[in-house]
């Protein structure tokens, strides 16, 4: 018994020493001539094994470190590209020695010259990060020959409502779309036939952004998606084109061409794509009334024939003025083109009889046409200081004339009339915005960032309705009218991040924003004149927990503006019976975000809970009982609650097949007034998404992607369920000769949206189903021009860091 004790002592002093006993272990990096060496891959090894225990790189002086190492024998290596490889003499931590200071590592140059070599490595798809979760869109065989709003549609916790022409993340729809790290200051019906036009062959990954730091814009509830084009980080010229062919119902056809070229003190860019969408659509609504033992109805179905064609161009430079500072400018616009020829047939009901039928004919032509340019300077004041100062202007000009011929068919007289009658809008939208960022690092442990950001925008809409009487158009009042919204938005940041050990890191960061905005009618000029400003505070909580797990805390706040459609009290006329209008009383959306995440290896967990009080809810339905018209308007909510709760789960089952798989959760309580009460709605979803990524000999590989979202709610309507399979192979066409893909979109053909009402028990019942993807087969061919070989240095120090990352 006494050996036991004693052995359960010595057992205990020992485990109790290995936790106490943290010991540090550290030195500075330097070449030849005594100058720092950063970046520098430092391994902390076992000397028994030389296995790794952690991995580090040098910092800008030089110097490196390994805290809280465990009582043990040890060796450090250092390797850097072009130098020969450092090993230290074996180092032994104890209680009799702490600390191990190694003093100043001269490393010697290599005498052997490495050649250049042809870097051929892949990224994963889905890369997870602290604060977002990036997509490598360049490397996805089923977005071959796409568009960037079909990338969005597969993208993991993203939904694309093409219905109500909004994109919505973790069950809210107040994204923010970035290109570049740039906002498009647009409209979200712009915004998605930009992106539908935007070929997916010129983008390079899209991020994101769940909690977004204080340098960006307050606005939207939900987050941000920011699509990063291709871009040259090498010497040399390289470039490559797309040639890619579909049918889906309709013809499809793409193009892209990217241009980049670097050298010395420039870096010059340019990339142009060519989209054609012929698939047809096929819309379907039904609606019933019952008010006093009596009811009205309406059923309608539209088949759509569309023609779009868009143009997208952007190019620019950058320019090392001198070893601190560089500059640039950047140039960019679209021409898209959309022609639209719809048949439309209509019945008209009372107290379930059909009395009224209606036959439209709808000839739509919508242009759309942007320019933008970007000009900055970036300055480094001195060895972590840096500030820069960017100015952008933005154009956008929509041209939307559309002809309606009409027959109704009254069904107990059997008498016909005919009408004609057509509508036009003109929106003419100009920013400018300019802002300076300041970051600084004061040491090892504390940085700053700061900034100052003014945003002025003006809108104008122009609209038209006219109808034909006496072969005269004559202009109706009511539907007609020039508004315009003019809107300035001026904003302060400031946030600090503090490393207050090896394991936690701290970032708190406060914005304050603005806003004037006047929104102007023909007959006011100051219809609505708001001026307020909010303070939005941020924070963020970083613990590693060990080498394989970690645990983040954020929060935030954000800000939900009334767009100008959702404002302007014109009506948007859509078909004789269905109408959209602005809400002139509607409110700014304020939002509270918090959000806890959990890291175990390549496992990712965020549970999300937000509180919005006046949320925005687009589209919702005022009918006449009278006229059985209905129009569609945006109204505050009393508050939105959601919970949302996230997991990506990478699998590898063997060096073939590779998986990403996402599973979501959300719940969401709605508080709104309706009809003179206030009414409180439940809804619980979820949403699953996986890709399967399969290699094979030969150069061949293939990829699945599936996902699955469940009712989902907005407002007084819920969007059904839905589900979306895709299938994709690919052919390396030898050392140099490019990439051929073959990809099914929408395989079993399920991608529709369909809606109904959520307040069934107040008397209106409502469905409706719009069908705007077909099951599209594609063929795309991809060729890198120019050269394929790389600096040796660059990427091998970019492969060494990757592995140190991995490690930890």
């Amino acid at each position: 018994m006494k050996t036991l004790l004693n052995q359960s002592i010595t057992l205990i002093l020992c485990l109790f020493s290995s936790l106490v006993l943290q010991a540090q272990i550290r030195g500075i990096i330097q070449d030849g001539s005594g100058q720092a060496v950063i970046g520098a891959t430092v391994l902390l090894q076992r000397e028994a094994d030389k296995s790794l225990v952690k991995g580090n790189v040098s910092a800008s002086d030089g110097s490196f470190s390994f805290d809280k190492a465990a009582p043990g024998q040890y060796i450090v290596a250092v390797n850097y590209i072009s130098y020969a490889p450092f090993q230290s003499a074996p180092i032994v931590l104890g209680p009799e020695s702490m600390k191990h200071d190694l003093g100043i590592i001269r490393l010697q140059e290599n005498s052997v010259q490495l050649g250049e070599v042809a870097v051929t490595a892949r990224k994963q798809l889905f890369e997870q990060k602290i604060d977002r979760l990036v997509v490598n869109v360049s490397n996805a065989i089923t977005a071959a020959g796409g568009n960037a709003l079909e990338v969005l549609e597969k993208t993991p916790g993203v939904t694309v409502d093409r219905q109500n022409e909004s994109i919505s993340l973790a069950g809210k729809d107040g994204v923010q779309v970035m290109i570049n790290g740039k906002l498009k200051y647009l409209p979200a019906a712009s915004l998605l036939q930009i992106l539908e036009g935007m070929n997916a062959d010129n983008i390079e990954k899209i991020e994101i952004i769940t909690t977004p730091p204080s340098n960006l814009d307050a606005l939207g509830n939900a987050g941000y998606l920011n699509i990063v084009m291709k871009k040259q980080e090498d010497e040399g010229t390289t470039g490559s084109y797309s040639l890619s062919a579909g049918y889906g119902r309709g013809a499809l056809a793409s193009t892209s061409l990217n241009i980049l070229h670097k050298k010395g003190k420039w870096n010059l860019y340019g990339e142009y794509g060519y989209n054609l969408n012929q698939r047809p659509q096929r819309f379907y609504f039904d609606r019933v009334v019952t008010t006093d033992g009596s009811s009205i109805s309406l059923e309608s179905d539209s088949d759509r024939e569309p023609t779009s064609n868009n143009h997208n161009a952007r190019m620019g430079f950058d320019y090392q003025l001198n070893k601190r500072t560089v500059t640039g400018m950047q140039f960019s616009g679209y021409n898209n083109r959309f022609v639209l020829d719809a048949l439309g047939h209509s019945e008209f009901g009372r107290n379930g009889s059909v009395d009224t039928l209606l036959d439209l004919v709808t000839d739509l032509r919508s242009t759309w046409l942007h320019g933008a340019a970007n000009a900055y300077v970036q300055h480094q004041i001195k060895d972590g200081e840096v500030i820069s100062f960017d100015l952008d202007y933005l154009y956008y000009r929509e041209e939307n004339p559309t002809d309606y011929r009409a027959e109704y068919t009254d069904q107990i007289s059997q008498s016909q009339t005919e009408e004609s009658f057509r509508s036009g809008k003109r929106t003419p939208i100009q920013t400018a915005v300019a802002k300076t960022d300041y970051t600084r690092k004061w040491n090892q442990k504390l940085s700053m960032e700061s900034g100052l950001k003014y945003v002025h925008s003006n809108f104008t809409n122009d609209l038209s309705v006219e109808t034909l009487q006496n072969q005269n158009w004559i202009r109706d009042p009511d539907l007609s009218g020039i508004f315009e919204l003019t809107e300035q938005i001026a904003a302060a940041y400031a946030s600090f991040s503090y490393q207050h050990s090896s394991k936690t890191q701290f970032k708190l960061g406060l914005r304050y924003e603005h806003t004037l905005s006047n929104l102007a009618s023909e007959t006011d000029p100051d219809f609505i004149n708001r001026n307020y400003g909010n303070f939005f505070p941020s924070f963020f909580v970083s613990r590693q927990l060990d080498a394989s797990q970690s645990l983040n805390l954020s929060y935030s706040k954000r800000i939900n503006r009334p767009t100008f459609n959702q404002m302007a009290p014109f009506v948007l006329f859509m078909d004789p019976f269905t109408f959209w209008s602005g809400n002139s009383a509607l409110l700014p959306a304020l939002t509270d975000n918090l959000g806890l995440s959990y890291r175990f290896k390549k496992w990712f967990l965020l549970v999300q809970y937000s509180y919005e009080k006046n949320s925005i809810a687009r589209y919702q339905s005022r009918v006449d009982l009278k006229t059985n018209k209905m129009t569609m308007v945006s109204e505050n909510l009393d508050y939105l609650k959601t919970l949302n709760a996230s997991l990506n789960f990478p699998i590898t089952l063997n060096k073939y097949w590779e998986m990403q798989n996402t599973a979501q959760i959300n719940f969401q309580r709605a508080l709104f007034p309706f009809e003179g009460e206030k009414v409180s709605v439940d809804q619980f979803n979820y949403s699953f998404n996986t890709t399967q990524r399969l290699n094979f000999a030969k150069g061949y590989s293939a990829e699945i992607t599936g996902q699955y979202r469940s009712k989902q709610l907005n407002g007084q309507f819920i969007s059904l369920p839905y589900y979306g399979v895709n299938l994709g192979i690919q052919k390396k066409l030898g050392k140099n000769g490019g990439i051929l893909r073959f990809n099914v979109f929408d395989l079993f053909d399920s991608f529709v949206y369909r809606t109904e009402n959520n307040l069934k028990s107040s008397g209106l019942v409502m469905n409706g189903s719009w069908d705007f993807i077909q099951r599209t087969y594609r063929l795309t061919y991809t060729q890198n021009f120019g050269s394929q070989k790389v600096k040796t240095k660059k990427r091998a120090e970019a492969e060494e860091k990757r592995r140190v990352n991995a490690e930890e």
